[in-house]
């Protein structure tokens, strides 16, 4: 109970073949945690006549792998649980979305795009304290916020799309659609009036906007 009210994530899908009995409280029918199912996988062969679940030791595997620090081992142990995962045909599991979310979270969109904000901010100062380039840089300064608020959006639209749901649903999320608000609304400032100011209030939203993201991201939220 204690390790439940952590709310640890749930990496094993249930199989036939390791139910367990029918009593509520002991049959597997529902994910399960790593450390719950390698206890199960203990118990109930014996207990019950239950199959282990393969999906833990797959994992097992990975794990070990990884404190081997033995890539090919790892990437082996993957692709054997990507293979489960097809074998089986997990419910609600889509191995290319997984794939997908993994290059998303490598790439992370919400985290590099804030420092390009931060540099159109300077250019925008620039413009400022140099006027013979006023207008270039800003455009400049525009132009590259706007390509950067093209990353935010395409961002929101692939966490959209991965996870299912609404683009907020958190803190995290909050933080990042906010920025993307902002930014918006600094282009549309910037469009009309062409004075930089709209660039100023794009490029510091969006950085703040990610910038406080990432502190919730690893905060967990």
């Amino acid at each position: 109970k204690q390790l439940d009210a952590r709310q640890p994530p749930l990496l094993i899908p249930p199989v036939p073949e390791a139910m367990g009995p029918d009593e509520a409280n002991l049959k597997r029918d529902q994910w399960e945690t790593y450390s719950k199912a390698f206890l199960r996988d203990i118990i109930y062969p014996g207990a019950f006549k239950s199959e282990p679940n393969p999906f833990s030791g797959k994992f097992a595997e990975i794990i070990l792998a990884y404190q081997d620090q033995d890539p090919q081992a790892f990437n082996q142990a993957v692709r054997d649980y990507q293979k489960l995962l097809k074998e089986y045909k997990i419910e609600k599991v889509s191995v290319p979305k997984l794939a997908n979310e993994a290059r998303f979270n490598n790439f992370s969109p919400f985290f590099y795009p804030g420092f390009l904000y931060i540099f159109a901010f300077v250019v925008t100062a620039i413009s400022w304290m140099l006027p013979q380039i006023d207008r270039p840089a800003n455009r400049a300064a525009m132009g590259l916020i706007f390509l950067t608020f093209a990353v935010h959006s395409w961002a929101i639209w692939m966490r959209i799309q991965i996870s299912g749901r609404p683009p907020v649903t958190n803190l995290y999320s909050s933080a990042v659609f906010i920025g993307w608000a902002g930014v918006l609304f600094g282009l549309i400032c910037e469009w009309l009036f062409k004075r930089g100011i709209g660039n100023v209030v794009a490029a510091v939203a969006g950085f703040a906007s990610l910038w406080i993201a990432h502190g919730l991201a690893g905060d967990g939220d």
